[in-house]
């Protein structure tokens, strides 16, 4: 039994990310559309070979799958007429493979799991996946007769007569695709070749020279998408909360994930609050050096946060931490007012004339002068290190810049780069956290039992990569979906905001 796939399509819906990407590798998870169905359909043992029916951007769809585990069993058939025919036309350049053979036929815009296509049954039938008594209006609706065989596939079918919506995955018997091909081949003399396939369903189960019996799916995990609300739905969909509830450390971090500037985002409290009620370990984990470590616990707990001081783990206490345990005892630093008290707790001074080494931090308070400060005695081979590398802060009007901006124009007007980076996604911000089983925390963490969530793709996840624990990317801060969809680093999961965390 071979397989269909068709993505030859633009994506219209979708324009903000199909301009630069084919709408099958939009990622909804930290895998594509195509790649979860690729996974889903090589997990059928009887799938030899999958044709992918390719027009827009074809060419990105083949040096994705060039990298595929299974390569050698995906053909592609290219659509070039993509932007005036429609999937009928796609699934009719397969005609010479697979007429009159049994295959499985998927459009390429519809995310599933391997469990969904396992329903089809055993037997020598035609099938069509649907959920039962569900309705959304861009859905195909299918209606049954009484022996369970499909009647009618329509969007226009409304929600009382409706049995449920098709997931757009449909098995053929060998019978029913030579009927399926025969009757597109009609079409096409007659000049149509803008008709969906589901209109030839349609006909053919009408007419009664197709068969297709229902297969509930459960409650399966599967979405259509068409438009960023369907990406944004498809995410809930598909995220774990039972995976999520069972790590046992949890690391948070501040701006963009459960903070835009001092403005809790929606569900943050409620699911730090749920969390502190399981026993589970909680840290929040801030590159923000423009506060104090008190600073930070004062401005969640004004918010409703609840915490202590121990939780909170900065870039500026790695800094601080790595300059007192080396007996750098005299700095210049470029930073806030209040950054600058954790300093003087570890009895580290600020010499304006003399330091031993300039430190850069996010100075939301900076001036001409201090600038100026900084570059003298860079110039004079004084080294610099940095609190953390962000180029941005999210604020409630925008990004704002951050200390990497400020590390930019010293790099550029000195030609001198950091003597070091703290902060994520430097692991050894994890290495002074309480003791476990007498081990130091860091050393007992693993992607099981420990994750961390955040908003910035460099920082947050990579983070997680370096410290081999599973990371949460939301898209509620500095990364938008379109930086999410072209970088390279991938996280463990991917989901719109903290609110989607809570059960």
């Amino acid at each position: 039994m071979d397989a269909v796939i068709l993505a030859a399509g633009v994506g219209s819906r979708l324009k903000e990310l199909t301009e630069t990407l084919p709408k099958c590798l939009i990622k909804v998870t930290s895998k594509s559309i195509l790649e979860m169905q690729l996974d889903a359909l090589f997990s059928i043992p009887e799938i030899e070979t999958i044709t992918i029916v390719a027009g827009y951007k074809y060419s990105e769809i083949e040096a994705f799958v060039d990298k595929f585990a299974h390569r050698k069993r995906i053909q592609f058939v290219i659509n070039h007429d993509f932007a005036t025919t429609n999937n009928m036309y796609s699934l009719s350049l397969t005609s010479n493979n697979l007429k009159g053979k049994e295959f499985i036929l998927c459009n390429g815009d519809v995310a599933f799991k391997s469990q969904t296509v396992a329903r089809f049954s055993k037997e020598s039938r035609s099938e069509i996946l649907y959920e039962k008594n569900s309705f959304r209006e861009d859905n195909m609706k299918v209606l049954f007769d009484e022996f369970g065989n499909l009647l009618k596939i329509s969007k226009s079918l409304n929600k009382s007569e409706a049995d449920g919506i098709s997931l757009d995955i449909y098995r053929f018997s060998g019978e029913d695709s030579f009927q399926l091909y025969e009757y597109i081949e009609n079409q096409l003399v007659s000049g149509r070749k803008d008709l969906w396939t589901e209109v030839g369903i349609h006909a053919l189960c009408q007419s009664g020279g197709l068969h297709l019996k229902g297969i509930e799916i459960g409650g399966d995990p599967w979405f259509e998408i068409d438009n960023i609300s369907d990406l944004a739905a498809a995410r809930s969909v598909f995220f774990d909360q039972l995976t999520f509830s069972e790590f046992n450390n949890y690391f948070f971090d501040l701006d963009g994930t459960l903070l835009i500037e001092d403005d809790p985002i929606e569900g943050a409290i409620e699911l730090i609050d749920s969390l502190n009620s399981l026993g589970k370990s909680v840290f929040f984990l801030t590159n923000n050096s423009g506060h104090s470590d008190k600073k930070h616990l004062d401005r969640l707990m004004q918010k409703g946060f609840n915490l202590d001081r121990s939780q909170i783990i900065s870039s500026l206490h790695q800094t601080i931490r790595y300059l007192s345990d080396s007996g750098i005892m005299e700095v210049l630093f470029l930073g806030t007012e209040s950054a600058s008290l954790d300093f003087k707790e570890f009895g580290i001074n600020f010499d304006s004339n003399n330091p031993m080494v300039v430190v850069l931090g996010n100075d939301t308070e900076i001036t001409y002068k201090k600038l100026e400060q900084v570059l003298t005695h860079v110039y004079r081979g004084v080294p610099y290190l940095l609190t953390h590398s962000d180029l941005s802060r999210p604020t409630l009007n925008g990004q704002m810049p951050d200390v990497g901006v400020w590390s930019s124009i010293v790099q550029e007007l000195t030609g001198v780069l950091p003597l070091r980076m703290f902060g994520k996604p430097d692991p050894t911000i994890l290495t002074k956290l309480p003791v476990v089983s007498e081990n130091p925390f860091a050393s007992v963490l693993n992607h099981q039992n420990s994750v961390i969530i955040g908003d910035r793709v460099d920082t947050d996840i990579k983070l997680g990569l370096n410290a081999g624990i599973s990371t949460i990317l939301v898209l509620s801060g500095a990364t938008s979906e379109e930086t999410f969809q072209t970088h390279q680093v991938s996280p463990t999961f991917v989901i719109n905001s903290v609110k989607d965390l809570l059960s």
